[in-house]
């Protein structure tokens, strides 16, 4: 089985973006305590066995960041554009966990209010393809 994309994602924002950034899976209950924050999921993905020829098997996902910043949205979209500029150019490199063979963007940052969360507290989306093995 290849490496789980979620998981390799999440290690390469913890390597890539500054300390004061939170990356994870599961949203915190005291998420405003954690801003900012990049909620990290797979929304769809499909495993690809070796050719006949061989070679590794490697797993693509799309995958939604959700980023959560204040205290106003500009903050929140700023913070989904650095995740992708720290993503995209990323190829071939191993992190704990797996290695990244490519990430491929799928959809430009979009403001997604959430209803849980404080007025000061924003959230934005942004999807990306990450193929891992």
């Amino acid at each position: 089985m290849p490496p789980d994309p979620v998981l390799v994602t999440v290690a390469v924002l913890r390597d890539l973006l500054p300390s004061a950034v939170t990356a994870g899976t599961v949203v915190p209950p005291d998420l405003t305590a954690k801003l900012p924050f990049v909620h990290v999921a797979a929304v769809r993905g499909r495993i690809v066995s070796p050719s006949w020829r061989g070679g590794p098997v490697v797993e693509s996902a799309t995958v939604a960041l959700s980023c959560w910043a204040g205290p106003d949205a500009g903050h929140a979209r700023a913070l989904a554009r650095e995740v992708l500029s720290a993503l995209l150019p990323v190829r071939s490199v191993a992190v704990d966990g797996g290695t990244v063979v490519a990430v491929l963007h799928v959809s430009s940052p979009v403001h997604v209010p959430d209803p849980f969360a404080p007025a000061d507290c924003h959230r934005y989306v942004t999807t990306v393809a990450v193929t891992v093995h």
